[in-house]
Order: structure tokens, then C-alpha cells, then sequence
């Protein structure tokens, strides 16, 4: 079995957070990955916590997207839908870049005013 090498952003504080159980549970960031994905495969669903996404309420799973996701897809799903998902979120990203970098090149400067540091230092004591 040959392996891939798999790059993604997350969160530094989630890193952060995340890797600091890794080491407490003695498993390098790449065995957690490895377990999460494994359990994935076999299970055909996501490894979350059962019991807190069988009692999940509308605020539950609104709290989780807010978290942890842009949008979640129930198995069994249909290719269709799901290429209108991706779809849709791609667009949503362009769209999204483009309005900031819009909002960016409308910005003007403020006029800076800089001052001796010595003589601030100075002002103070």
C-alpha cells in the first residue's frame, strides 16, 4: 500500500489545542489523523462523538457548522447534490475574495504621524 502526502489549514489555536491531546495521549498529530480517517472508512460516517450528535438539536448542529464546518452532506448522498454543494461553496469564496479586495483597494490612508521615540520617551517623565 503506497502512502500520500495531504496538506490542509486549520485554526492555530486548534492546532495548538489539538496536538497538545496528541501528546498527552502519546500519538503523533499523523496517528490522529490516520485513526480519524480509518474510522471514517470503516464506518462510512464521520467519527464524532455519538452521543453528542444523536441527541443533536438544530442549535447543536448550528454550532457545530459554526465550528467545524461549511456544510454537511447525509449518507447516502447524491453526486448531483453534492457537485451543487462544492459548486455553491466555491462560488461563495470567490465572490467573497472579490468583495474584500474590493473593500482593500477602496481603503484610503491615514496620514501617519511619526514621532522622535526619544522624545515621547522623554514626554512621559
Amino acid at each position: 500500500m503506497s502512502s500520500v502526502s495531504y496538506n490542509f489549514r486549520v485554526d492555530e489555536n486548534l492546532k495548538n489545542q489539538s496536538f497538545e491531546v496528541f501528546k498527552r495521549l502519546g500519538i503523533t498529530p499523523a496517528q490522529a489523523i490516520k485513526m480519524f480517517l480509518k474510522e471514517a472508512a470503516e464506518t462510512n460516517s464521520l467519527p464524532l462523538r455519538s452521543q453528542a450528535m444523536s441527541n443533536a438539536t438544530p442549535k447543536t448542529w448550528a454550532e457545530f457548522f459554526d465550528k467545524y464546518a461549511d456544510d454537511y452532506l447525509m449518507k447516502p448522498f447524491h453526486h448531483e447534490e453534492l457537485t451543487t454543494r462544492i459548486n455553491n461553496l466555491l462560488e461563495r469564496t470567490d465572490r467573497q475574495k472579490k468583495y474584500f479586495l474590493r473593500q482593500l483597494l477602496a481603503m484610503k490612508p491615514r496620514e501617519v504621524k511619526a514621532e522622535n521615540p526619544d522624545e515621547v520617551f522623554l514626554s512621559r517623565v
